[in-house]
């Protein structure tokens, strides 16, 4: 399919640097009306940001769809995952990609109720989400046209971001203007830190990598018991 024949595209929306330039790129770009969707996975207090900035970016709010996906997220994929005793590469719990084929599936639901050409994904050209969301996304509807902004466009640097950002009038937070430390993607089961100086095992990461917990050091000298039972193989909290 053709860019000029593209109309509409249901952009999967965090609100954050990225999706909110990938959302002008496609205004821009493609010449595409933009639907947005944001899946309130637990991640905490992104979610109306995420509207307000939509709004910001020209959105229609009829074309803004934010859906509380927490229960169906726990119970049709965290838990099934558990039962099973899913790990990523044999070492370590699915968290940031048991997500992915769930927000898949919303976005082509709002595909066929809006009419949509496309969709669109943010992960980046070299990583697995892209194979989560488009697996997804083929599985469900085979000759829906899926946008990955990452493999075609020219912004390869976060320089290149920043400046678009500000070219186009895109809000761009403090905290953004550097370069982040690390990268951090959050939902209902885990909060995950990966990436930059992460990687460098003879540096020791700041404390800020603490997002649910907090360093051993801090730790109160004392000892907490939580318990949990299991009905069914699911986890359940004992009262």
């Amino acid at each position: 399919m053709a860019k000029k024949d593209i109309k509409k595209v249901v952009l999967a929306y965090s609100g954050g640097l990225d999706t909110s330039v990938i959302l002008k790129w496609l205004q821009t770009d493609y010449g595409a009306e933009v639907v947005t969707f944001t899946a309130d996975l637990g991640q905490g207090e992104e979610i109306e940001p995420a509207r307000a900035k939509a709004v910001n970016l020209g959105i229609k709010p009829e074309n803004i769809f934010i859906e509380d996906l927490r229960e169906e997220f726990v119970r049709d994929f965290v838990f099934p995952m558990f039962r099973a005793n899913a790990l990523y590469e044999g070492v370590y719990l699915l968290g940031t990609s048991i997500a992915r084929p769930l927000i898949a599936k919303k976005q082509i639901e709002i595909a066929r109720k809006v009419g949509a050409d496309a969709v669109c994904h943010g992960a980046t050209g070299k990583g697995n989400d892209q194979v989560r969301f488009e697996l997804g996304y083929y599985a469900l509807q085979p000759g829906i046209k899926v946008i990955a902004p990452w493999r075609e466009w020219d912004l390869t640097s976060r320089t290149k971001l920043l400046e678009f950002a500000e070219k186009n009038q895109i809000p761009i937070a403090k905290d953004k203007r550097g370069e982040a430390p690390f990268s951090v993607d959050a939902n209902l089961l885990h909060s995950s830190s990966e990436g930059k100086v992460l990687e460098d095992p003879s540096k020791e990461a700041e404390s800020i990598v603490y997002m649910r917990t907090i360093a051993p050091e801090d730790a109160p000298d004392k000892a907490s018991y939580v318990e949990i039972g299991f009905e069914k193989g699911d986890a359940r909290p004992r009262c």
